[in-house]
């Protein structure tokens, strides 16, 4: 049997802690409903597991003097940009996290999102209660009897597509990725799987062509793997792109200018993997300029954002067809449980010396 354990939950205002009567050895368990980044030294110093979702854990939280019975991190979440990986190896601190967890919901966000910004919901709705005026000025749909020119793309004088004339391309074909592609009928044997299968498991459901991109390399565009179209080619063809991939160097920015040029003006961006996957600055000039038909945000570069912040939140930009939340698509009750179930198969494997779903090991 392992040892005594000190277990640190920093963050438990996220995802609450299961009972954890199941570990095969002692423990102490302390959870704060919300750490300050000022407290996290003095919260972290007697921990030997640490359970975090989206806190900072970087290398002066990681160096011994301040954690120097840290053996493991947890992260509840499957998203692990939050966390110092190289610094991590370097002290042999064990990284865990929670892959497929929040797949379902996700996946349904990205639809939601896709269909509301083809649909232009936020635009009109705006207009239709009268959130731009005052109460007693005359609407926008007494003024000119009809509302249906603001579906209309002015560049090319069309209205929007139906749903059997979309093309999803779908970046990232992992757990979200690819429910986001067959909807319903496959959804109790696709739950938990990459959100790329999902999206697009769900989008051909409703009668979309789903296109899947292979990765963003030069070899990549010109000998695409398997069923997989180059990456360039998803951006030319599609008429929603939907992004599912992690946040790495290699993804950063993964969606500028260039990329952007490359799309249509009737399709539309649907981001619910990381904000810092796309240029928001590239995207803000992209959305005012009509270039593209416009974009659905679940994520920011940097969160909590705000117009001080991020380009794609400031009054310039309000006028255009985007379509934003605070970075919730991962919420559903569903995901909580899954968190809570993945968090003790994380630990019981670890104390049993044989570790699941780790992103960072000894170096």
């Amino acid at each position: 049997m392992a040892s005594h354990q000190t277990i640190v939950a920093l963050e438990t205002f996220f995802c609450p802690i299961p009972p954890l009567d199941s570990l095969p050895c002692p423990y102490t368990l302390h959870t704060y409903e919300r750490t300050p980044i000022s407290e996290i030294h003095e919260r972290i110093a007697p921990a030997t597991i640490l359970l975090v979702t989206t806190i900072p854990i970087r290398a002066d939280v990681l160096d011994v003097t301040v954690s120097p019975h840290l053996r493991a991190i947890v992260v509840m979440a499957s998203g692990t940009n939050n966390i110092d990986l190289q610094a991590c190896a370097q002290r042999g601190i064990v990284v865990m996290n929670s892959p497929g967890a929040n797949t379902d919901s996700v996946a349904q966000h990205a639809l939601t999102l896709l269909l509301a910004a083809r649909r232009q919901v936020v635009p009109t709705h705006v207009v239709t209660m009268g959130l731009d005026q005052k109460d007693d000025e005359q609407s926008q749909w007494e003024k000119k009897g009809t509302l249906m020119t603001m579906l209309r793309n002015t560049k090319n004088d069309q209205f929007p597509i139906a749903l059997k004339d979309e093309i999803v391309g779908i970046i990232g074909y992992g757990t979200v990725g690819k429910i986001c592609s067959s909807i319903f009928i496959y959804f109790s044997s696709l739950s938990n799987g990459p959100t790329g299968k999902l999206v697009a498991t769900m989008c051909r459901a409703l009668g979309m062509t789903v296109i899947i991109a292979d990765r963003k390399t030069s070899l990549a565009s010109t000998t695409p793997s398997g069923d997989r179209v180059p990456f360039q080619e998803v951006l030319q063809k599609s008429t929603a792109v939907v992004l599912c991939v992690p946040l790495t160097t290699s993804t950063t920015n993964l969606i500028s200018v260039a990329e952007l040029q490359l799309m249509d003006e009737q399709s539309l961006l649907i981001n619910v993997s990381r904000g810092g996957v796309v240029d928001e600055a590239a995207l803000a000039e992209a959305l005012k300029s009509g270039s593209i038909g416009g974009a659905a945000i679940d994520v920011f570069a940097k969160e909590p954002a705000s117009s001080a912040t991020n380009p794609l939140l400031r009054a310039d930009v309000r006028d255009t067809n985007l379509t934003v939340t605070p970075h919730l698509a991962w919420l559903a009750q569903s995901t909580i449980e899954n968190y809570q179930q993945v968090l003790i198969e994380n630990l019981c494997a670890f104390f049993d010396n044989k570790p699941i779903n780790v992103v960072a090991a000894a170096a």
